[in-house]
């Protein structure tokens, strides 16, 4: 019976991986002009893609902290939830499987830069790329793990 449901739970990963990165290669090929054609136009007329966020207005600042609350209300949820089935007798051994998993569901905290490294290291050198790729993510890296300390901290035990 754990063999049918290890066979159906890796069947299941691999034909939504697959298919997960099928559709994301095509819909970028797709809407690569479009997006081409608004970069230049923008281009042309000065607008900075990468401002400096000392510069960022008071409705920016606001929906960074509204949607950073609600994805975060869903991971207190979660883990309020689940905690229970975490192993680990201490909350520091908790806490580190929880950031594996959290690293592990959130593509942009690993796969995002082993693809980045990749991607740079066709025209960059190893280190150079190695550098750029941590310098690029160590934002989100500390943050999900400052996340991840006041989940196993802070969460009240579900009785």
């Amino acid at each position: 019976m754990i063999y049918k449901k290890f066979f159906q739970a890796t069947i299941c990963t691999m034909i939504a991986s697959i298919s997960a990165l099928t559709t994301h290669i095509y819909v970028m090929k797709w809407m690569q002009p479009y997006i081409n054609a608004i970069i230049e136009q923008v281009t042309k007329e000065g607008i900075n893609f990468n401002p400096d966020p000392s510069t960022y207005s008071w409705i920016v600042i606001g929906a960074a902290y509204l949607t950073a609350i609600a994805m975060i209300a869903v991971c207190v949820f979660l883990y309020y939830h689940a905690q229970h089935l975490i192993p680990g007798k201490t909350r520091f051994i908790k806490m580190l499987i929880v950031i594996a998993i959290l690293f592990g569901i959130k593509g942009d905290l690993v796969r995002q830069p082993i693809m980045n490294f990749i991607l740079s290291y066709e025209s960059m050198d190893f280190f150079t790329s190695l550098k750029f790729v941590i310098l690029n993510h160590i934002d989100q890296w500390v943050a999900n793990i400052f996340l991840v300390i006041c989940l196993v901290y802070l969460c009240p035990k579900k009785t």
